[in-house]
């Protein structure tokens, strides 16, 4: 039975450190958020990893290279709780990274407070600034911008405003200087669970995209934002609202994030929405003009649960990247759902990728030469999810990747086809470098079954004793190791 119709190249972060699987890296599990790169092609992602002892979150980041060599990892935070939401490029080569903090990042009184971190291309921090409020407020998206300042949004639920009114979370923005002093805050009320989250400046404007009446859950599969939420885009100059479109049909709408084409006025904002489509949500990219009127809107999705995540724009700005998850409710499965299409929503191309019952893309990112990199966890259960990262090309093909530190790869993935393993080694160094060891892995790392080679080879076949195989580690007669995941038919 054909499990995978296309060949993939998944590359998990217990593969990039060249640990054993059977240890995880992140013991509690991780939650991936933002994704971006540098000039160099290398790939940062931000998040939060959970405490291997006690309760709480770290804000995490990784950087890998563009062949997807760890860099370093990081973990930052306080006492308690604190995550990353978001991270966003300076011009100055260094990352600003955004979210909530309890006891971390100079929060010394408040509960969960938004916070902004600066950090160079090493992860060394360089400022951060917790805004102190009172109860539950975060930072869902920060940028520099055009005036020198840092502008972050999110929700509050203990501004002064929130307070005497009564009402529980409102949106948030709030605007300092490089150095974190505040230079003014707003919110924008109603009287259900609001956040903003993300925004974009437009010819010194700010255009953000939110949800009134929502609930944020940072959890993207545990029915998220589950009231009667209402999709907003609101122009504004400062603190002073321009234009605002209420966008759906009071059935649970909601954005993730929003992007503008270069060569026009229009706005493309994905998300998700219970008012169109077929299934019980369904991915929705709507396209606004200048004046925040619907333009047109594509869904995405079939009878069951899809949440639109992220989206990039290709490098020849002619063509839009939409990320979502997919949950498939008669298989109990969640994949990754990466679709291509026109700036007219024609879909072009449509991939999904499934590792383990549950894999969530969460991030994307382009390269200089239009890959398309995603991030995201995977695993078999929601409080132990790990890393995952991906390189397609603009076709939707999945890019092999070639550890520059060694110049070897197993190419292609090696295919189990019946019940043999079919493998080749391919090498930039040394002709006599040869196979001597193939260990076979499950999908949790555990080791089903080593073969040694009588006769080291470069390439051939080798018969396979378990169905339960997901990653092969082939030990070479130099002594190295390299990695692949398994592709089943």
């Amino acid at each position: 039975m054909k499990l995978f119709a296309s060949l993939l190249f998944v590359l998990l972060l217990h593969v990039l450190v060249g640990q054993e699987y059977s240890t995880p890296i992140f013991d509690k599990g991780v939650n991936i958020n933002g994704i971006e790169t540098n000039d160099n092609d290398d790939i940062f992602i931000v998040g939060s990893t959970y405490r291997a002892t006690g309760t709480g979150q770290d804000v995490l980041v990784v950087c890998l290279d563009k062949d997807f060599n760890l860099l370093y990892d990081k973990i930052y935070g306080g006492e308690y709780q604190d995550i990353g939401f978001d991270i966003a490029k300076l011009n100055n080569g260094n990352f600003l990274i955004s979210g909530e903090s309890w006891r971390g990042f100079n929060n010394i009184w408040g509960r969960e407070n938004p916070f902004y971190a600066e950090i160079d291309p090493q992860g060394e921090i360089i400022s951060n600034k917790s805004f102190y409020l009172f109860q539950h407020d975060a930072a869902l998206s920060a940028k520099a911008t055009s005036d020198g300042n840092i502008l972050l949004v999110g929700t509050t639920r203990s501004h002064q405003n929130n307070i005497i009114e009564g009402r529980i979370d409102d949106i948030l923005l709030l605007k300092s200087d490089m150095q974190g002093n505040k230079i003014w805050d707003y919110i924008i009320p109603s009287q259900g669970n609001d956040y903003a989250s993300d925004f974009i400046e437009d010819n010194g404007d700010i255009v953000l995209v939110g949800a009134l009446g929502g609930f944020f859950n940072s959890n993207q599969a545990d029915g998220r934002y589950n009231h009667d939420s209402q999709l907003l885009i609101i122009r504004m100059n400062d603190s002073t609202e321009i234009i605002r479109n209420e966008w759906g049909l009071d059935q649970n709408d909601f954005p993730a994030k929003i992007i503008k084409a270069p060569d026009s006025d229009d706005f493309f904002v994905v998300g998700s929405t219970q008012s169109y489509g077929e299934g019980s949500y369904d991915i929705v990219i709507i396209r606004f003009d200048n004046n925040l009127n619907e333009l047109w809107h594509k869904t995405i999705g079939g009878s069951g649960f899809d949440y639109g995540n992220d989206i990039a724009l290709s490098k020849d700005n002619n063509s839009l990247y939409i990320l979502g998850t997919h949950y498939d409710t008669d298989l109990s499965q969640t994949q990754s759902l990466l679709t291509k299409m026109d700036l007219n929503g024609i879909i072009d191309w449509r991939k999904q990728l499934s590792i383990g019952t549950i894999t969530n893309g969460k991030a994307i990112a382009l390269t200089h030469d239009n890959q398309i990199i995603i991030a995201g966890e995977y695993g078999e259960s929601m409080d132990s999810l790990q890393l995952f990262v991906s390189k397609y090309n603009e076709y939707g093909d999945v890019k092999p990747i070639i550890n520059t530190q060694r110049n070897l790869m197993l190419f292609p993935n090696p295919i189990v086809k019946g019940n043999l393993l079919h493998f080749r080694l391919h090498s930039n160094i040394k002709d006599s470098i040869r196979i001597e060891k193939i260990d076979f892995f499950t999908i949790l790392g555990e080791i089903a079954q080593s073969s040694i080679l009588l006769d080291p080879t470069t390439e051939g076949s080798i018969r396979v004793h378990t169905n339960n195989i997901s990653f092969v580690r082939a030990t070479l007669t130099d002594g190295s190791m390299i990695w692949s995941k398994i592709i089943v038919y």
